[in-house]
């Protein structure tokens, strides 16, 4: 032996091996941070931004969750996949819950691997209802403190005032269960005709708003349904529609099947055995196929067939009543785009003043706030903003137009507007009448 501890020997020939190994290793790359931007930064309680983010390290096979407030605990906005460079955008809800002051939203990726955050300013509430009741006045109030805690200021007005109130500053209208029953709405054929030509959408509860309905000789109306009692669930007809999940997921159990009061309510169910134009069913009885107590038509009506209150709710149930008057409210928000092409009226034998009367009109629409008209409208004239490619087709087929059939579209949207008919050289003119758009 010459003095060297072989087991010494040995542990440094492997040290020095792995530090030759280490060495010949490429250099590890840092992982580039994540970074979010919402757009816009500020806005109230409902409202809808667009947040969008980076995370460079991540691709299409990673996810990213948004969450308000805190990772987790706080509320989930929504999630999405990565494209392939680690970006991402979405849109997303701001709580309506939401008290007015700076907020934080966060972005996760894959649970945890990533994070990265940024500020949104909530301003005072913006939206209001009206909700009309007869003599229930403290179930009245109990719906107004719900709305009002997410985002929805409510005015209570008696049935007997309904006929005297201007509706044009709210975005919706509710009608408590205890204004009729049956066939016979207890409000005054004035009041009734104040409700319909409002141009507001209408939420309308139990028998209330069923017998309202029944007036109005809408599908979802008093002599279509049953009476169902001690009802507590309702079976999510379609999980998929933004009432399941906008601004509140609700979880739904594997049967479809939601608790939505703590006990049983008596409820009013459209029977609707096969599909109906114009109607569209959302939640049905939990028991019966044909039976639906949450129902929509004509993209302004919608019913809540259960008689009672937020004092039986379940905090699901809650969540879905404030999910559909937040649907209610937005389904009439339209986005419009108005198309003309005043050249080629001149060209067909519309005269000058003709032409100029639409346009004067159409600049009047646009012009009116949208508490009056429900939309955001954006006019494009074919002759001056067509994209080159519709105006080479346009060019095409003005060349040949004999050979094709015109055939006048209309496309009814949610509009408190009124536009008569005129009538020029012997061709019809269409304008913007009865709330409905048509062509020229």
């Amino acid at each position: 032996m010459n003095g060297r501890n072989p087991n010494l020997w040995n542990i440094g020939r492997a040290l020095l091996v792995l530090v030759i190994l280490l060495a010949a290793l490429p250099p590890t790359r840092a992982q580039a941070a994540g970074t979010i931007s919402i757009t816009p930064t500020s806005g109230p309680p409902g409202s809808v931004a667009v947040v969008t983010g980076s995370f460079p390290s991540y691709g299409v096979y990673d996810s990213v969750v948004i969450w308000w407030d805190a990772i987790s605990s706080g509320h989930n906005l929504g999630s999405t996949s990565l494209n392939a460079d680690g970006a991402f955008s979405i849109d997303v809800m701001i709580p309506p819950d939401a008290a007015a002051g700076t907020h934080q939203v966060y972005a996760d990726v894959n649970y945890g691997y990533d994070q990265a955050s940024t500020g949104f300013d909530v301003a005072q509430a913006d939206r209001s209802a009206a909700y009309i009741y007869d003599s229930d006045a403290t179930t009245a109030a109990a719906f107004k403190d719900l709305l009002g805690d997410n985002g929805v200021n409510t005015t209570l007005v008696q049935l007997n005032s309904v006929a005297n109130t201007n509706f044009s500053s709210y975005d919706m209208i509710l009608v408590g269960h205890d204004t009729g029953a049956g066939y016979d709405w207890s409000g005054s054929p004035s009041a009734r005709e104040k409700i319909q030509n409002s141009g507001k959408p209408v939420l309308g509860l139990g028998q209330g708003g069923a017998s309202l309905f029944e007036e109005l000789n809408l599908y979802i109306r008093h002599g279509q349904c049953w009476t169902s009692t001690n009802e507590t669930e309702m079976y999510a007809y379609d999980v998929e529609h933004p009432i399941w999940n906008v601004p509140y997921n609700i979880y739904v159990s594997g049967n479809n099947l939601v608790t939505i009061y703590s006990q049983g309510s008596s409820a009013k169910d459209v029977y609707m055995p096969s599909a109906q134009e114009g109607v569209l069913p959302l939640g049905r009885q939990h028991d019966d196929t044909t039976h639906y107590p949450l129902i929509e038509e004509d993209g302004r009506y919608l019913l809540w067939g259960f008689y009672d209150g937020p004092a039986s709710m379940t905090s699901t149930g809650e969540e879905l009543f404030i999910n559909t008057v937040w649907y209610v409210i937005r389904a009439m928000q339209v986005d419009t785009l108005i198309l003309t092409d005043y050249d080629r009226m001149e060209h067909l034998g519309y005269s000058l003043a003709d032409v100029v009367a639409l346009e004067n009109d159409i600049n009047n629409l646009m012009g009116l706030p949208s508490s009056t008209t429900n939309m955001t409208a954006v006019h494009k004239d074919l002759s001056d903003d067509a994209p080159t490619d519709v105006q080479t087709a346009y060019g095409n087929w003005n060349g040949n137009e004999g050979d094709v059939d015109i055939i006048p579209i209309a496309r009814r949207v949610s509009l408190n507007y009124n536009e008569g008919r005129a009538n020029t050289n012997q061709k019809k003119k269409e304008g913007i009448r009865n709330g409905r758009w048509t062509s020229i």
